[in-house]
């Protein structure tokens, strides 16, 4: 009987070493795929700038990538509404744009900036499809702005 017994716990025993050695497998493939993304010279997959996918790109594709959303907002109509009146404009009327350099250096950092568990944790969720969206400011002449205002308030 005591054989049984000692039987019933090495079995136990072999079972968890075996459990933890498949998770200590598991743990090390995930931390070699992290540390895998973190070395890339690409942005981290997933990352979004105003909504722009830049996610594995190169810094200089996502720069063209970010001028072109820049010249589409340029070209964008706006409508400024105000007591009855409206006056329509383009982006380009306020000289809207973006610092897409900027813009790009802050998604690039994102997969590689912050302590070890940031980074695990970015980068194994950009491996199982998170999406992370950061936003760039849309810079506009405030100037400009004051005169389309004044022209509806005359």
């Amino acid at each position: 009987m005591s054989k049984v017994m000692r039987s019933n716990k090495a079995e136990k025993r072999l079972t968890i070493v075996v459990v933890l050695l498949i998770i200590l497998v598991i743990l090390g493939i995930l931390v070699a795929i992290a540390m895998a993304k973190v070395s890339d010279t690409k942005i981290l997959t997933g990352v979004r700038v105003n909504g722009v996918d830049v996610g594995d790109m190169s810094k200089d594709e996502a720069i063209v990538a970010l001028n072109e959303y820049a010249n589409a907002v340029s070209n964008k109509e706006f409508i400024m509404n105000y007591d009855g009146s409206k006056l329509s404009f383009k982006g380009e009327d306020i000289s809207a744009k973006i610092n897409a350099d900027e813009a790009v250096h802050e998604a690039y950092e994102f997969g590689k900036s912050g302590d070890f568990m940031t980074l695990f944790t970015r980068s194994i969720g950009s491996v199982f499809g998170a999406k992370n969206y950061l936003e760039t400011p849309i810079m506009i002449n405030g100037d400009r702005i004051k005169e389309l205002v004044d022209e509806i308030i005359d």
